[in-house]
């Protein structure tokens, strides 16, 4: 089981890394812990319908992949209901480059 995590949030200009990792996460917190611990997340970014970058994170690569419960969407759709963030990029693990999914 994976999950997601906020990293950074551009619009309240706070890292939750420093806070550790509290509020913001979807589910299987524990997992993500690990997955992160292990390095098998991928990093995404959520923007606004302008591109502005809202927030950042990173998810299990078994999210990002399908192959777990959770939706690589998830983080999006709570950004949606937060703060009307609309668009979603990844950085492709293989080229190291954002594309929009």
């Amino acid at each position: 089981m994976g999950g997601w995590v906020i990293t950074k949030d551009h619009l309240h200009k706070f890292s939750m890394f420093a806070l550790g990792i509290k509020s913001h996460v979807g589910v299987g917190q524990g997992h993500i812990k690990e997955d992160l611990a292990r390095n098998k997340t991928i990093a995404f970014k959520l923007c606004d319908e302008n591109g502005n970058v809202n927030y950042e994170g990173r998810i299990s690569e078994s999210w990002f992949h399908g192959t777990e419960e959770g939706s690589i969407f998830d983080p999006l759709h709570w950004a949606l209901a937060e703060t009307d963030c609309t668009g979603m990029k990844y950085k492709n693990p293989t080229t190291g480059k954002w594309e929009v999914l």
